[in-house]
């Protein structure tokens, strides 16, 4: 069971909150691209997580056992830095994502993992 801070445990059990999902794609050649679903850029533990229009995150989709799980970025391929000769050339064939939410208004609380896993063949 993954540990979270006080201060974020906290923000959570509150009845409103400033969540903001964040995501990290790293390329096999080292190269790492951050976004979020916030409406503004988040800047979290030195990296700035990018607001790109039109992206979001599905529900993650778990399965029991060894099954794979699926999750969806809507709008990915859409973000400025994402170029279709990169695409074509494959260097975000099984690239590594992260997934986590953090309270935007106090990044500094921590964030909340949700999910690290590896594109296919994009």
């Amino acid at each position: 069971m993954q540990q979270i801070s006080a201060e974020l445990a906290g923000h959570l059990a509150q009845e409103t909150t400033t969540l903001a999902t964040c995501w990290s794609v790293k390329r096999k050649d080292g190269m790492t691209f951050y976004f979020t679903e916030h409406d503004r850029d988040v800047l979290v533990d030195g990296n700035l997580y990018k607001a790109a229009s039109g992206m979001s995150a599905s529900a993650v989709t778990s399965q029991a056992g060894l099954s794979v799980d699926n999750l969806e970025f809507e709008g990915m391929l859409s973000a400025e830095v994402i170029r279709e000769k990169d695409l074509l050339a494959g260097r975000y064939d099984h690239a590594e994502i992260s997934v986590f939410i953090v309270n935007y208004m106090a990044p500094e609380d921590g964030v909340l993992a949700l999910k690290t896993g590896w594109l296919g063949e994009v």
